[in-house]
């Protein structure tokens, strides 16, 4: 319901979807629950800052509330070209790897 209003122009009569589907494009979870969002979900320039690697970032829309209108642009490497965007942190290296291999990102995470 919170997306649906963004296609209620797509909809004919019994309410199904006359086209594409936000599956189509995009893995869909019903938000995400990190436990402290505001430490695994970051800007995507300050995850850059904190010289946390790509590979280790997801891109995720924001709310739909904070959609301005109906159609979300993307970057050309696919990302999410939107101001209120951002990154969830996802690393599976275990912690000695992550130390070893990325010092930066590394003490982003022992700080906590």
């Amino acid at each position: 319901q919170k997306w649906g209003r963004l296609f209620e122009a797509e909809l004919q009569g019994g309410g199904r979807p006359t086209g594409w589907r936000f599956g189509d494009f995009f893995t869909i979870k019903r938000g995400l629950a990190t436990g402290n969002n505001d430490y695994f979900i970051l800007p995507p320039t300050r995850a850059k800052e904190l010289g946390i690697p790509a590979k280790f970032l997801r891109p995720i829309l924001p709310p739909p509330r904070n959609l301005a209108g109906d159609v979300i642009p993307a970057r050309d490497d696919g990302t999410p070209d939107l101001p209120t965007a951002g990154v969830l942190i996802d690393c599976d290296l275990p912690p000695e790897g992550l130390r070893a291999r990325h010092r930066r990102f590394w003490a982003y995470i022992a700080i906590r």
